[in-house]
């Protein structure tokens, strides 16, 4: 019943027994929680980014759907205060493997991997997170602008890069 009501996803062939609730019930448990525990939602998205961490494997070379996981991990690492871990381990070394900047360069990602930066902004694409080192900082900031950039979006790139420079 609760599928007819469309409060589950529908089932997925390679997911047998697997139940999801629609993201608008799970974003109001999660908003619930929130509220009665800010240590438990952080803890139960800390939980969501190591799953997703370590059972994500994207091969050697990924698509986009593969790196999904690591997007996502990123939301969650982010939301359980894993910041500077997060943007080490999961976007530079995973999404973008080092200087390689495979998601941009090899799939055209910018519109992913600006959606992941604003995870790492206090005030979005102009004050990065305070608990980043100053190079962090810089990365997040560097990113945004060029992901930016990319989308065509410059008007916009200015905030990011003019912070950077400050």
């Amino acid at each position: 019943r609760l599928r007819v009501a469309r409060l589950l996803t529908p089932v997925e062939a390679n997911a047998r027994g697997a139940l999801d609730a629609h993201p608008l019930v799970r974003e109001w448990f999660g908003d619930k929680l929130r509220q009665i525990s800010e240590g438990g939602w952080r803890a139960a998205h800390a939980r969501l980014y190591e799953y997703l961490k370590n059972s994500t494997r994207e091969g050697k070379t990924p698509s986009l759907a593969d790196l999904g996981p690591l997007y996502q991990a990123i939301v969650h690492g982010c939301c359980a205060g894993l910041h500077s871990e997060v943007l080490s381990k999961i976007f530079l070394n995973r999404i973008c493997r080092g200087s390689e900047f495979y998601a941009s360069h090899k799939l055209g990602a910018h519109g992913s991997n600006l959606a992941a930066m604003s995870w790492f902004f206090e005030r979005v694409y102009e004050t990065p997170m305070r608990t980043l080192s100053e190079a962090d900082r810089s990365i997040v900031l560097t990113q945004a602008a060029v992901s930016l950039l990319a989308q065509g979006r410059l008007a916009e790139a200015v905030r990011p890069q003019r912070a950077n420079l400050n």
